[in-house]
């Protein structure tokens, strides 16, 4: 038994190591860097105008009991997941995408925000997820309205006012704009 075993722990280190070396194909929110149709590479679906795969990736540390809790939080665009018919390429289609990844970006500061004033104790993981999952839920809320509001992105004036509400938004969380505390 120790003869396969050997060879497939080689094995599962090698593949482990080739997958941690190639970057995913992702990027995180930046004011200095709009969404642009570079941005959009997976394939298209048919019946379908547009995709677009962002998320809150969130993570914390806590190296002993002495040390203060540290968490990055990130707004993160999926490239490879998100598409966009080559027919509805318009800069307001990209203007609806741009809106809804600055949803998640106002997501990710309220949610820096609301770890910056919590005390996590010695085993900060319960406070982490609890707060993470209602961050995600209100997130869920705020897509969810946006989309329907602005009939996803085909009513323009509804799509000016999300910009505006989001963009206010953004400045009101500025000093939470960091990647990481």
């Amino acid at each position: 038994m120790k003869i396969f075993l050997l060879p497939l722990i080689v094995m599962l280190s090698v593949v482990e190591a080739s997958f941690a070396q190639k970057p995913a194909d992702t990027l995180h929110w930046k004011e200095n860097k709009p969404l642009a149709w570079g941005d959009f590479k997976g394939k298209p679906k048919n019946g379908m105008s547009g995709e677009a795969f962002c998320l809150i990736d969130a993570k914390y540390e806590k190296p002993n009991p002495l040390k203060k809790t540290k968490f990055k939080i990130f707004a993160v665009w999926d490239k490879s997941k998100s598409w966009v018919a080559p027919a509805s390429k318009t800069a307001d289609e990209l203007l609806y995408y741009q809106v809804l990844f600055n949803i998640y970006e106002v997501h990710a500061r309220q949610l820096r925000k609301e770890f910056s004033e919590t005390k996590f104790g010695i085993d900060p993981e319960k406070t982490f997820r609890a707060k993470y999952n209602e961050a995600d839920a209100s997130l869920t809320e705020d897509t969810h309205d946006f989309r329907d509001e602005t009939d996803e992105g085909a009513n323009i004036e509804e799509l000016k006012k999300w910009d505006e509400k989001v963009k206010k938004e953004l400045k009101e969380l500025e000093q939470f704009h960091e990647l990481g505390m």
